[in-house]
């Protein structure tokens, strides 16, 4: 509430009988109408107010109230409340009442050491509830399945002492006799569906498992299969069903899934034989993104780009997704400037495609079998890249990777990449630029024809999504690169006194060189929508053997609107490297990157943020290089 009651001062001042004209106006517009003590109704909320703190521990609390009218306006008024707080009331003692079945009160009496009920505590019906959802939880997590909360009771008696209350916990006064049994899950039920509401004309079975669907079965049984994490006469357990959920959505096939459970008919026994029914609407299986966008650059060029996306679900029936990339953009350079030896408009380009193929699953060797209770795939890759710098050069990089990705925990994971292919070759040179390179040989070898094979390793921590509710979240990525170490031993080569540059494969020269990088963020929440975001960026890499110097796409540079701001990219460095020609930024790269920013994000209107923010950083060489 305002300190200030504009309001309601205009409720009282303007008023008018008028229902037209500036003065109406402002006062149904702008008025705020007052409370009246009949739609406060004090008795009420003094009668919650007791039974609240019986709620508490506070038995025989009595909340009275007044009605206060203002001395100098009588049409005003306020209402005092005075709470009168007896002494709390705590447990004196609490039993746990020995269950008629053995097993059960074996599992309650396990597990009395985390009791949210303990003696000395304050009487809390919040803690009473909460005590019989942790029952209720612990019988669930042993197999009881149709264990209710409605089987505990409590018996309070406050008469032995005063202030002092006996406690006796019935954990199983209502039960029947199928709560008190452990289910066991001994069928599985599998319900594909378009969401058509198709009748299922045919079934397929594999292992316990039976499957529903309608004409084509679009999945393979045994990949479903693999979805169940449990076989036949499983115990239930809560977690056990999350876990089979979570396998069926990381299929990339299913748009949504729903579960249930049904009693089986079977012979009496001391369990309960349940059926788990699944019921799996797909997804659609193509869908596509298509990007659109217009650059202007602060050297005049100017020109659109695009980018195409399409994305394949379950293309071959294992959960598999293809996904095909295609960019292309276009630039011309304005005004009356010209380009190289012929003058002119020159025009820049740039076109590629990148196909990859991500597999639910790790293709590893039979012998190697991970834990795949947490999220694992394969990746496979290929990509193309065209690109024409106007009065410069013509580039084409190809490359191709595999990739193995696997979670540790939920907000721990790390990729594996055995083999990384890449191939960078100049096709064409002017004039102007052969005369900038010719003039650095460093330059001149990095953006020689090159062929990097590479091992990578990336670990990625990141809780910023799992703990949300925390005042503090961080993102940590380590990733770990060599090149050309291991092809050098294959090859026998390794430890021969050969010149740089000579070890060839298939008469092309390949690239030798240890790369690290490590990047940490830190969000640290202040109040709502106000967030002190950090960021430390370390790099470095070291070409040796066959190279040296590190390539041209492998090198660290700085600059740019997300790095050190108020720089352009490549436009820092290396060291206190200061430019002095036009090109020189094609050479401000280095082997080592030091970055760290500080942004203070604070909210200014509605959805409109704002941040005060500070980057420092530089890259530097190894090697000189005068």
């Amino acid at each position: 509430m305002s300190p200030l009651p504009l309001g309601l001062w205009i409720y009282n001042k303007l008023y008018t009988t008028k229902e037209t004209g500036l003065r109406h106006w402002l006062w149904n517009r702008f008025k705020s109408d007052p409370t009246l003590v009949s739609q406060v109704n004090p008795e009420l909320r003094a009668k919650a107010a007791m039974i609240k703190m019986e709620e508490e521990g506070y038995f025989d609390g009595k909340v009275t109230f007044d009605t206060i009218y203002d001395a100098k306006n009588p049409r005003k008024a306020k209402i005092a409340y005075t709470v009168n707080y007896p002494h709390k009331s705590v447990f004196s003692n609490i039993n746990y009442i020995t269950s008629r079945v053995p097993a059960v009160d074996s599992i309650i009496q396990n597990t009395r050491d985390r009791s949210l009920l303990r003696p000395g505590d304050r009487f809390s019906t919040a803690n009473l509830e909460a005590e019989k959802d942790r029952i209720v939880k612990t019988m669930r997590d042993s197999g009881y399945f149709f264990y209710d909360i409605n089987n505990i009771r409590y018996f309070a008696d406050s008469t032995i002492s005063h202030n002092k209350i006996s406690l006796r916990v019935l954990v199983n006064s209502e039960a029947d006799e199928k709560q008190l049994k452990p289910c066991t899950i001994d069928s599985v039920e599998y319900t594909l569906d378009w969401g058509a509401g198709l009748k299922k004309t045919s079934h397929d079975s594999i292992d316990f498992m039976r499957i529903d669907y309608n004409s084509v079965l679009n999945v393979r049984p045994e990949y479903l299969r693999q979805t169940i994490p449990f076989s036949r006469h499983a115990l239930y357990h809560p977690d056990l069903i999350s876990l089979a959920k979570t396998k069926i959505d990381r299929l990339n096939t299913f748009k949504y899934t729903q579960t249930n459970f049904s009693i089986l008919d079977k012979e009496p026994s001391d369990t309960t034989s349940l059926m788990l029914q699944v019921n799996s609407t797909y997804n659609y299986p193509w869908t596509g993104t298509l990007e659109a966008k217009g650059v202007y650059k602060d050297n005049h060029q100017i020109g659109p780009g695009i980018s195409f996306i399409a994305q394949k679900r379950n293309c071959f029936q294992g959960g598999e997704l293809f996904q095909g990339e295609l960019t292309a953009a276009y630039e011309w350079m304005t005004g009356n400037r010209s380009i190289g030896r012929t003058g002119g408009i020159f025009n820049s380009y740039e076109f590629g495609y990148k196909f990859s193929l991500i597999v639910p699953r790790l293709q590893l060797p039979k012998y190697i079998r991970p834990d795949i209770d947490n999220p694992v795939s394969t990746r496979y890759s290929i990509s193309t890249n065209l690109m024409r710098r106007a009065g410069f050069f013509n580039l084409l990089k190809l490359s191709g990777e595999v990739g193995y990705t696997f979670y540790t925990s939920k907000i721990s994971s790390h990729t594996v990449t055995p083999l990384k292919l890449s191939y960078s070759k100049v096709l064409s040179t002017s004039e102007k630029f052969d005369s900038v390179i010719s003039m650095n040989p460093v330059l001149r070898q990095s953006f020689a024809d090159q062929f990097i094979p590479q091992i990578i390793y990336s670990y990625l921590y990141d809780n910023t999504s799992a703990f949300s509710n925390r005042s503090s979240q961080q993102y940590l990525q380590v990733t770990v690169a060599e090149a050309g170490g291991i092809l050098d031993v294959l090859m026998g080569e390794f430890g021969k006194h050969r010149l740089q540059g000579q070890r060839q494969i298939f008469n092309q020269q390949f690239s030798q060189f240890l790369k690290a990088t490590v990047d940490f963020r830190n969000y640290h929440t202040i109040k709502e929508n106000v967030v002190l975001a950090s960021r430390v960026y370390a790099g470095f890499a070291y070409a040796y053997g066959n190279s040296r110097v590190i390539p041209y796409s492998e090198e660290f540079y700085i600059g740019g609107a997300n790095s050190l701001r108020g720089f352009p990219i490549r436009g820092v460095g290396p060291g206190t490297f200061e430019p002095t020609g036009s090109y020189s930024y094609l050479d401000q790269t280095g082997d080592v990157k030091l970055e760290a920013n500080f942004e203070f994000r604070f909210p200014i209107s509605g959805d409109l943020r704002g941040a005060l923010f500070a980057d420092a950083g530089n890259v530097w060489t190894f090697r000189n290089d005068d």
